[in-house]
């Protein structure tokens, strides 16, 4: 435990194991913000973090904080899943949950400033259908996914049926 490598793999092993326990969700999620402080700190030289890193098979930062992210989406906390995501470069999924925390306006605002193909894709069209409530989004998205986007097919037919389309649905 003197070693920030194995420290650091201990507390994202514990914190992991922490997490699906609802009565240490919490610790849980006090340790990931805990593990993503100290990855940057400076406290500890590159030298002794480097010292068991390949021994510990230890995970790189993008799978450590999207795995974190996953699981504040699982507990509902969306917004501190988008900037996890919005960190490591996920702006689709960072797009996706700050449309599931209700939050469009920053959602549009982040799907325009993501490049034109990754912002046409069929789960941001569909995202897209979900915030304006506009079956049109998913209708291209089932085009653009040559006709293979199990999500735009869902969100249509739970279009139509919540309006009592049933025939459409």
């Amino acid at each position: 435990y003197h070693n920030w490598s194995i420290l650091m793999d201990a507390l994202i092993l514990r914190s992991n194991l922490e997490f699906s326990n609802h009565k240490k969700m919490e610790r849980a999620m006090i340790q990931y913000e805990q593990i993503s402080k100290d990855w940057h700190s400076k406290t500890c030289n590159f030298s002794e973090r480097a010292k068991f890193v390949y021994f510990l098979n230890f995970p790189h930062y993008i799978s450590i904080m999207t795995g974190f992210a996953e699981n504040y989406k699982k507990a509902n906390c969306f917004m501190s899943a988008a900037a996890l995501f919005e960190d490591c470069g996920l702006y689709e999924e960072a797009v996706e949950c700050k449309a599931c925390a209700g939050n469009h306006d920053q959602a549009v605002a982040l799907l325009k400033k993501m490049p034109l193909k990754a912002a046409n894709s069929p789960k941001m069209l569909c995202v897209l259908g979900d915030i304006y409530n506009d079956p049109k989004y998913y209708l291209k998205a089932w085009e653009e996914s040559n006709r293979k986007s199990v999500r735009a097919q869902k969100s249509l037919g739970r279009y139509y049926f919540v309006r009592k389309q049933y025939d459409l649905a």
